[in-house]
């Protein structure tokens, strides 16, 4: 057949009745094709506008109640390494370094001032070059302002320290021993361990050196075992002496990792082991050695949040048997470093880290809310929709910047300058609402029995310290700081300038959880001027103090008022400690010159504090400050003791006045505690006690190394 009568054929078939059953057929199928695309496209438009809605929801109590509650759900664990290492990626480029750190820090590493400082695993004594500024992985520098806040009362047996005190003995491990850290990871060498002393002491005139434990370090007691945390190893003796002290076993925290937190409870010892990532092998973990077994954390046992976020460590929580070193369960998850923490207590394990927050997307909000009558419209639209695209921090800001720059470039220099400080003069406005959306931390709760995530939450802010966050009959507190640098980098994308002499600004948030992390109380936005760099949690009040400042910040905790700030207390110098006693009481000492200023207030009305009393001592400051640690306190016999340097003061307080009772001791104390109406001193070389009420010598003791 020809091509022409094939074409011939076709028309003919053209020109043909179609069959009515054909068509009716052909018209149902069409039908139910449509009837199909229609359903599907509702449950789409249904799917994304139920997605609205809950961001519309989220974003709506967190204008609220300033956080959000999250389900356990949201915290998963990872697949497979490809999962972990994709993951990680994800928030290295949504949150990572972009251009403003790069040029921030680039005049000082081009100067050969700038030293990142060394990972906190670094060995002691390594300093930087003369002149170098050091870039710290936090703000808070726990030797100038952290410890001002840190005198403790009394010797916590849960929390491991250079002193335990037993029901008969005292475990006594003098901080400058001179011998070979060699000893510490290799304990068949040839060096020479440090020295445990234990002291029998109670009554007190039994005083007597019982015997000594071959190992130094913060030791730990619980009723099967002495552990002593010697270097990055963990060894423990047996606490029955009769048949002579010996070590029952010896786990090691592995190279890469460190201790970050640790507590006894309920009987077992628990530690929060941060480990920085291995990019190049991020998972399996293994943070610790239990004997001569590594404990092994597969890729499948690490967790997450469901949204990415900046990390450079896992956090490892692992419950170990004091009678044995076992490691009888751990829980893993990754972290951001520099703002992360750890708490233990009997109502659960609460974990706190930083999860960072999309700045050019939050400047995006900005300048579409603020800046309509500044800024020509396609740079609004375009800011607006950069904020969806899935590029690194990196890219979003090139690009913002570039249209910026290139608007700008087509403006009077007179007219660049006016936009410039317009747009800067309202976006201070905008960040003194706004601060809390720029970074948020998620809090978690385990389970202490299972260390499965049982409750999450989030909060605005992120948390400086591992003392920002404190658990307290039934109650988690946590105080956060928003926005710290915020308005640094919103006008580094107008102008390109990394520094701008504007003032740092902050906003200083306080939560109060229950024990399930319900929501039980807040307060937004602290009228603090500066970012708060530590702080101090009482019965139902807290402490604070920025970096430079000589001013201590009272916030009110208690759920029967309004939590919040509720008054401010000069300290005096820049240079003071704070010991919070019974009754809202506080104890301020300070720097008077060379010599010391004790302060006492009474902050029964937190919104009107009283200083009561003051005393001015003829000693030196710098003693104090080299030996603080040493400071003891007996609330119910209202009696402390500040160190100096050789020895110490006894004072006694009532009725808001602070009276010297006696100047006691003849060594330079490391640590004291007032037990059975005795003052125990222990020093390097022996222990004094002391009997009230004359508070004379009772007994000393020298150690003798055996």
């Amino acid at each position: 057949m020809t091509p022409r009568s094939v074409k011939r054929k076709h028309s003919e078939l053209y020109r043909q009745h179609l069959d009515l059953k054909v068509a009716l057929g052909i018209l149902s199928v069409f039908s139910l094709l449509v009837s199909i695309y229609l359903i599907a496209s509702c449950g789409r438009l249904v799917s994304s506008l139920a997605v609205s809605i809950e961001s519309s929801a989220a974003t709506s109590m967190r204008g609220a109640d300033e956080y959000v509650a999250v389900s356990d759900s949201s915290i998963v664990n990872f697949e497979s390494q490809d999962d972990f290492k994709s993951y990680i990626d994800d928030g290295k480029r949504l949150y990572g370094d972009g251009l403003f750190e790069a040029q921030s820090l680039s005049p000082l590493v081009e100067a050969g001032k700038l030293v990142v400082s060394a990972p906190k695993t670094a060995a002691k004594g390594v300093s930087a070059p003369a002149g170098a500024v050091t870039v710290a992985t936090s703000d808070l520098d726990p030797e100038i302002v952290k410890r001002y806040f840190s005198l403790t009362g009394a010797i916590d047996g849960s929390i491991p320290d250079i002193a335990q005190i037993g029901s008969d003995k005292i475990y006594f491990s003098p901080e400058n021993q001179y011998y070979s850290g060699a000893y510490a990871s290799d304990p068949d060498s040839d060096s020479v361990p440090g020295l445990t002393y234990a002291i029998t002491a109670f009554p007190a005139d039994s005083l007597a050196q019982s015997e000594t434990i071959p190992s130094d370090g913060d030791v730990v007691l619980s009723p099967d075992s002495l552990v002593v945390f010697l270097g990055n190893a963990l060894v423990a003796y047996n606490t029955d002496s009769v048949f002579g002290r010996q070590e029952i076993w010896r786990d090691r925290v592995n190279d890469g990792s460190r201790v970050l937190s640790s507590k006894l409870v309920g009987g077992k010892l628990y530690l929060a082991i941060e480990t920085a990532l291995d990019m190049a092998n991020p998972c399996p973990v293994k943070p610790v050695t239990a004997g001569d077994e590594p404990y092994l954390v597969k890729c499948s046992d690490i967790y997450h949040p469901k949204n990415a976020m900046l990390a450079d460590s896992i956090i490892t929580v692992v419950e170990i048997s004091p009678a044995t070193g076992k490691v009888e369960k751990s829980s893993s998850f990754v972290v951001a470093s520099s703002n992360a923490a750890v708490d233990f207590s009997e109502d659960g394990i609460y974990a706190a880290w930083g999860q960072g927050g999309d700045y050019v997307g939050y400047f995006s909000d900005f300048v579409n809310e603020k800046c309509k009558s500044l800024l020509p419209n396609y740079i609004l639209e375009k800011s607006a929709r950069l904020g969806g695209y899935n590029i690194s921090l990196l890219a979003k800001e090139l690009e913002l910047r570039t249209m910026l720059m290139n608007w700008l470039a087509t403006l009077s220099v007179e007219e660049q300058a006016r936009i410039t400080s317009e747009i800067s003069s309202r976006m201070k406005d905008y960040l003194d609402g706004n601060y809390r959306s720029f970074e948020q931390t998620r809090v978690a709760r385990m389970d202490i029995g299972t260390l499965k995530f049982v409750d999450s939450a989030e909060v605005s802010g992120l948390i400086p310290d591992q003392s920002f966050v404190d658990f307290r009959d039934g109650y988690l507190r946590i105080m956060t700081v928003a926005g710290k640098g915020s308005l640094e980098k919103m006008n580094w994308l107008v102008t390109g300038q990394a520094a701008n002499g504007e003032p740092d600004k902050a906003a200083n948030n306080m939560y109060v959880f229950e024990a399930n992390l319900k929501i039980a109380g807040s307060a937004a936005n602290l009228n603090i001027p500066e970012s708060a760099c530590a702080v101090r949690f009482d019965d139902d009040l807290a402490y604070a103090s920025a970096c430079d400042g000589d001013t201590i910040y009272l916030i009110n905790l208690s759920l029967a008022e309004n939590i919040g700030l509720a008054a401010e207390l000069s300290a005096g110098s820049t240079d003071f400690f704070i010991y919070p006693l019974k009754d809202r009481q506080l104890l301020v000492i300070s720097k008077n010159k060379r010599n010391i200023n004790l302060a006492l207030f009474d902050n029964m009305l937190a919104a009107k504090p009283e200083k009561k009393s003051e005393y001015h001592l003829n000693d030196y400051w710098a003693d104090l400050d080299s030996n603080y640690r040493a400071f003891a306190a007996d609330d119910v016999n209202s009696i402390f003791f500040l160190p100096v340097g050789r020895g110490g003061y006894v004072f006694f307080h009532n009725n808001g006045m602070i009276e010297l009772q006696k100047m006691v001791g003849e060594n330079t104390p490391s640590r004291a505690f007032l037990k059975g109406g005795s003052l125990y001193i222990l020093s390097e070389g022996g222990v004094e006690i002391f009997g009230a009420p004359e508070w004379t010598k009772v007994k000393d003791l020298k150690f003798v190394n055996k």
